[in-house]
């Protein structure tokens, strides 16, 4: 029987004793069974000395359980050690930008009748967000490394179900929030297969892959870039556990194989916007947008005069770029430098990304590596549609439907990413409440103690 599985050995009275009271001081269960594993080791070491010294093996182990100390002081002692503890600096600043995002909309957009609905629809997916996120985080996020599959199953079928539920926007279907969600989904598969070397890199690929090639055949769900660089960054997830060494397979074999669906995907893209020329002219917009203002790049124009043209503080002079009330998601960074100045926009970008720093090091700090693989893929759902809309409001990346995440998306795509949020929460809080689970190569689920100090003997 495999290593965690098997069954409780025989203990000698005085330890079950020990064990019984000092576990029975914890008030989170679901690490009592590891800590009480962890005890009887070092209780089991301390005998072994103590044997080595000439005791006889009662007396030993009668003499290592008074060494590990009062059994209810030191089950105190754990306690204190290994229960829930909400990160309230991390919320705190989630919090922040959100009511910094709910200034600005309210201070901008509220004034402008015709984008007055956005302004509704981003307060109510702010507030339910909010609520979401924190009960959330009261949640055991380690179901994502314990049943991966099935949470990616269901996934995909809310993404092709999507037509039955969700309205058509331009003629698609919006299934951006469904996209973001799978993406932290991909951490638990990524967790889940590392035990199995190079057959478990390819089973995770094979995931992604397979499910990438169903999306990319739905046209009536077409993926937008936004969707297509979050399934790439689950890549990026895979890469980071076999650079750590969590697959057990050298790096030199490993990590090149994971730049082929990579560059396939690119081909794939590339060559899907190139049927209709698509992938040149958006290309030649960018290159050169006076030159080509009839094939679309008078917004790219626009844009970039717009930017040359800003106050580093207060309200720019002239002539303002025309957005359509659609735009107001996409473009809102620049109505806030139009109306406040660069400093001002600049400012909300730099303290998205400084919380996003302040929460990638507490995600590092993490011992257990489904917790680490959960946060990073939250990070990723942010900073990818961050980089890729403040390029957007300065006309150096392809117009698409992306907002600024906490200051201007909203729908169901703003209430999925405060759902990350509240992972990413559960992950902080419970880094010393919740043991790593183990994933058995016949498919069992063990349990693996994370502890940061043990008792001493």
């Amino acid at each position: 029987m495999e290593e965690g599985l098997q069954e409780k050995p025989e203990r000698a009275a005085c330890s079950e004793e020990f064990l019984f009271v000092c576990t029975g001081q914890m008030r989170c269960k679901a690490m009592r069974p590891a800590v009480e594993r962890e005890l009887y080791a070092h209780i089991l070491d301390q005998k072994a000395a103590c044997m080595a010294d000439g005791m006889s093996e009662e007396d030993a182990e009668k003499e290592a359980v008074r060494q590990m100390g009062d059994p209810v002081e030191v089950g105190v002692g754990l306690d204190r050690i290994h229960r829930p503890r909400m990160d309230w600096k991390a919320a705190g600043c989630i919090v922040l930008l959100a009511i910094l995002g709910s200034a600005a909309q309210f201070l901008i957009t509220g004034q402008e009748g015709g984008a007055f609905y956005f302004l509704q629809n981003f307060s109510r997916s702010t507030l339910a967000g909010i609520l979401l996120m924190f009960g959330i985080c009261f949640a055991d996020y380690t179901v994502l490394g314990k049943y991966p599959r099935a949470i990616w199953c269901v996934g995909v079928l809310l993404y092709l179900l999507a037509p039955f539920y969700s309205a058509q926007i331009n003629g698609n279907y919006r299934t951006e929030w469904i996209v973001a969600l799978l993406t932290a989904a991909y951490a638990g598969l990524v967790f889940y297969y590392r035990s199995q070397g190079m057959r478990g890199i390819l089973k995770a690929l094979a995931w992604l892959l397979g499910t990438c090639a169903l999306m990319a055949a739905l046209d009536s769900i077409p993926a937008g870039i936004l969707q297509q660089l979050w399934l790439g960054s689950c890549v990026l997830l895979l890469a980071f556990a076999v650079g750590k060494g969590w697959y057990g397979v050298k790096k030199i074999w490993s990590l090149p194989l994971l730049l082929v669906p990579v560059l396939a995907g690119g081909a794939l893209f590339a060559f899907r916007m190139g049927q209709n020329g698509l992938f040149a002219r958006r290309f030649r917009v960018l290159q050169a947008p006076y030159l080509a203002e009839k094939d679309g790049g008078f917004l790219y124009v626009q844009l970039r005069r717009a930017l040359a043209g800003l106050s580093l503080f207060g309200e720019t002079a002239g002539e303002r770029v025309s957005f359509a009330a659609d735009d107001s998601e996409s473009f809102f960074l620049m109505q806030i430098w139009e109306r406040w100045g660069l400093a001002v926009g600049l400012a909300l970008v730099a303290a998205l990304l400084l919380t996003a720093a302040f929460l990638a090091y507490r995600i590092l700090r993490q011992k257990n590596r489904l917790g680490v693989l959960v946060g990073l893929a939250c990070l990723l759902v942010v900073l990818l549609p961050a980089g890729m809309n403040v390029l957007m409001n300065t006309g150096y990346f392809w117009i698409t439907a992306c907002g600024l995440p906490f200051i201007s998306i909203g729908g169901r795509l703003n209430v999925a990413l405060y759902v990350l949020m509240g992972l990413l929460l559960s992950v902080l809080r419970n880094q010393e409440s919740l043991p790593e689970p183990e994933h058995a190569a016949g498919g069992g689920v063990r349990l693996r103690l994370v502890v940061e100090k043990g008792p001493q003997a």
